[in-house]
């Protein structure tokens, strides 16, 4: 349905100013929940303060739910994960590392496309779909993700945000790049 809604235009971003730490906080239990199962330690490193950020929590809690859940998913149990928040200038950073599977590196090129899935997550569920949808959102929302991953060792993604989004409500709607076969 997300993907969906994105090509169509119709996923709307509704950018409010937003306490990022606080936002997290709150919506943290959830994903330490799938990590407790896996007996997963996770940690989540912020800053004691950041300025309010022009977001849609709603838009931004997607792309990290899945970048969190993926870290579980393709992280051996026993394994570490963890969240980072940091600003600089006029942008907030958030990073989801884990020391999982690690992406190989002849298919990395190919993550955000649409139902890919790499070789060595054969045994994991999914669609292939969450990172697509992540890069899109993230997009949508004036930021950027990308990542850096070594097989066996783990893999880090990064989302960067502007602090101040001037894009105003009715003007923003979240839809793939123009001549894009994504979504």
């Amino acid at each position: 349905l997300d993907v969906s809604r994105i090509e169509a235009g119709k996923m709307q971003n509704e950018p409010t100013p937003t306490n990022l730490i606080e936002f997290l906080k709150s919506m943290l239990p959830e994903a330490e929940q799938q990590f407790k199962k896996r007996a997963q330690m996770f940690a989540f490193h912020r800053p004691d303060t950041l300025p309010r950020v022009m977001v849609d929590p709603r838009i931004v809690w997607q792309v990290l739910s899945n970048l969190l859940s993926n870290a579980s998913k393709y992280t051996p149990e026993g394994g570490k994960i963890s969240l980072e928040l940091s600003s600089k200038d006029n942008t907030v950073l958030l990073k989801v590392a884990d020391n999982g599977y690690g992406i190989p590196e002849f298919q990395q090129h190919r993550i955000f496309e649409k139902f890919f899935r790499a070789d060595n997550t054969a045994k994991t569920e999914g669609t292939g779909l969450g990172m697509h949808i992540a890069q899109q959102l993230a997009e949508a929302m004036g930021g950027k993700i990308w990542f850096e991953s070594a097989e066996g060792k783990g893999t880090t993604f990064y989302l960067s945000l502007p602090i101040s989004n001037g894009v105003k409500k009715q003007e923003k709607s979240v839809q793939a790049p123009a001549g894009s076969d994504t979504m």
